[in-house]
């Protein structure tokens, strides 16, 4: 939900819920923590993708930035 972070991160809730392993919904997930503020919970699940799923360089790149 544009504009609206915590509705949007409601929704990346519910998304993931249904598909638990996709990496790529636990990084929409991640981006949607960064947006509603929520650094500390963001920088888990971007740590926990970079150990799972190291191919997705998307993670790595954003916990990257959230570490500068």
């Amino acid at each position: 939900v544009v504009g609206e972070p915590n509705a949007a991160l409601a929704a990346r809730r519910r998304l993931l819920a249904l598909r638990p392993t996709d990496a790529g919904e636990r990084l929409a997930l991640a981006r949607a923590l960064v947006a509603a503020g929520a650094l500390s919970e963001a920088t888990a699940v971007l740590r926990a993708l970079v150990a799972n799923a190291p191919a997705l360089a998307d993670a790595a790149c954003e916990l990257a930035a959230l570490r500068a």
